[in-house]
């Protein structure tokens, strides 16, 4: 069996505490996500999406992404931590 699939999403996301005052972060988002996948329709969905930023590990931010859009989606993620805000 031969089948490819892939998926595009394309989200923004809101910080609701940009300039990072408080140790925990969180922000609310959404966008559109597409799917598609040999000899099948392609399928789009709206995505909503919260991010909660944990404080920093050194010079990483450890976060949790959780939403919907074409199912429930879970995702953790890490990033370099800047001084000056989120």
């Amino acid at each position: 069996m031969n089948h490819h699939s892939g998926r595009v999403d394309a989200l923004a996301r809101f910080l609701l505490d940009p300039f990072a005052e408080a140790r925990w972060g969180l922000s609310i988002g959404g966008g559109i996500s597409v799917i598609f996948a040999d000899g099948a329709r392609t399928h789009e969905y709206l995505v909503v999406i919260v991010d909660l930023e944990a404080p920093r590990i050194g010079a990483v931010v450890p976060a949790l992404q959780a939403g919907l859009g074409g199912g429930v989606r879970v995702g953790i993620a890490a990033r370099a931590y800047r001084s000056r805000g989120r």
